[in-house]
């Protein structure tokens, strides 16, 4: 029973950590937020440089 209560905080302690995690790297890269897997609906702009 110790060792489950120890294994309970443990878990506890590695989701409050991914959780900031996830928090530090939504600050650093805002545009994930703003993330479209399908992408834009404006056609693709193709540009050439000679």
């Amino acid at each position: 029973y110790q060792n489950l209560k120890r294994l309970r905080r443990l878990l506890i302690s590695i989701h409050k950590a991914l959780a900031n995690l996830d928090v530090v790297i939504l600050k650093l890269n805002p545009s994930v937020i703003n993330f479209d897997p399908q992408g834009s609906r404006e056609p693709r702009r193709y540009e050439y440089f000679i």
